[in-house]
């Protein structure tokens, strides 16, 4: 069954307004670890750029959308437990037990990713599961996440600058930061290094998708040498 099944209701992808990407992924992280948008908005110090509540609900809305499959119930459904219930136990320790539940289109995209890059760590594979989940639901294009899948490169360093050289010379799109940020940081931070993405690739007129932005968590700093 392929990732994205166009099985979910038409909706129109919107993107927060003048909204800095770093916000953006910084709601999305939190709203994927079970908290609330009053809640997140209390983790933003007062500042300038401190998103209002009402643009955290409309970051909430435009990057994790209500999902209409249903509350997943293990015991009933065709989805294989051992491919999934590991990745739902990490979930609720990821989100100290905010979420203990998957809908049925996160079960089933959990146990397909698992078969396929059966290496992607378990919250890992939950962030991609709901990226998919939600690009069907939007009808958005699911080539940048599958083009992350076919590229692996949070598997080691060598895939990762396959990976960033392709995205470079324009051949594929990058998903959006977070989830490409929670795939990258997949790879253990004893092989991560520095420089894994030449200054060529830093570009800053590749607004939003500046490498500059997601080199900064991707990679270890440099151990000091004497």
């Amino acid at each position: 069954m392929p990732l994205n099944s166009q099985l979910m209701p038409v909706r129109k992808r919107r993107r927060p307004r003048d909204t800095p990407r770093e916000v953006v992924s910084e709601v999305h992280r939190l709203a994927l670890e079970g908290l609330t948008a009053g809640e997140i908005h209390r983790e933003f110090p007062e500042s300038p750029t401190r998103p209002s509540l009402r643009t955290i609900y409309r970051i909430i809305e435009d990057v994790m959308p209500p999902d209409p499959s249903g509350s997943w119930a293990p015991m009933r459904g065709h989805v294989a437990l051992n491919l999934v219930l590991p990745v739902l136990a990490r979930v609720v320790e990821a989100t100290n037990g905010r979420r203990a539940s998957l809908t049925n289109a996160e079960a089933e995209r959990i146990q397909t990713l698992r078969e396929a890059v059966a290496d992607l760590p378990p919250w890992e594979t939950y962030i991609l599961a709901g990226a998919y989940v939600t690009a069907e639901y939007q009808k958005a294009d699911s080539e940048p996440l599958d083009m992350l899948l076919a590229f692996a490169p949070w598997r080691n360093i060598e895939h990762a600058e396959r990976y960033f050289a392709a995205l470079n010379r324009g051949w594929i799109q990058p998903p959006d930061a977070y989830t490409l940020q929670i795939a990258m940081l997949a790879i253990p931070a004893t092989h991560r290094r520095p420089g894994i993405i030449p200054s060529r690739l830093i570009d800053e007129d590749k607004t939003p998708e500046t490498w500059a932005y997601h080199q900064r968590f991707f990679f270890a700093p440099q151990e000091a040498t004497e």
